[in-house]
């Protein structure tokens, strides 16, 4: 059985291996466990939006420093507004498990994934102004298609590792 602290652990481990040196390589298996995961999971949205909790509450934590240190606000408050922006962005990886649940082939899954965390990618970047700030395609700037960058951008490498990840977890056994 599933758990959602399974879930947690895997974002908080995706989210401290993206902070590596090559963090762009480690992630891979990260996201390939998630994924698995994922595939297995009765209700994929929580789950998702689980992951990506803790893997923003992990990558945003430098903002407790600007927050409660530079910004004079104490302790507590200044974690709470991490956990409630983790909360928000966290959506969207919430928005793309759901999408990608909806796939009854493993070939539609792995495409409908990749495209649907790519997309919401680009709306959180976008919507309100945007948020963009500890996106994964961030991390492909050493990583496995940091080739393709100057060609297809940030959001063509994500989906470029969101597909390769989603291949390997969903293509076996499927």
């Amino acid at each position: 059985m599933i758990s959602a602290i399974q879930f947690l652990l895997v974002g908080l481990g995706t989210a401290w291996l993206a902070e590596l040196s090559n963090g762009g390589w480690w992630i891979i298996p990260a996201l390939c466990l998630f994924f698995f995961l994922i595939k297995q999971s009765q209700a994929p949205f929580f789950h998702g939006w689980l992951f990506g909790l803790s893997y923003f509450v992990f990558s945003l934590s430098w903002l407790h420093v600007s927050l409660h240190d530079v910004g004079g606000m104490p302790s507590w408050l200044a974690w709470l507004g991490i956990v409630l922006l983790s909360t928000y962005l966290a959506l969207s990886y919430g928005i793309a498990s759901k999408i990608a649940s909806y796939a009854q082939s493993a070939t539609w899954q792995i495409l409908m994934l990749a495209s649907a965390w790519t997309l919401t990618e680009w709306v959180r970047g976008w919507f309100l102004t945007g948020f963009p700030w500890a996106s994964i395609a961030d991390t492909q700037i050493d990583g496995p298609f940091f080739g393709w960058g100057p060609t297809l951008g940030s959001l063509g490498c994500l989906w470029l590792t969101i597909f390769l990840c989603a291949y390997l977890s969903y293509a076996r056994n499927n």
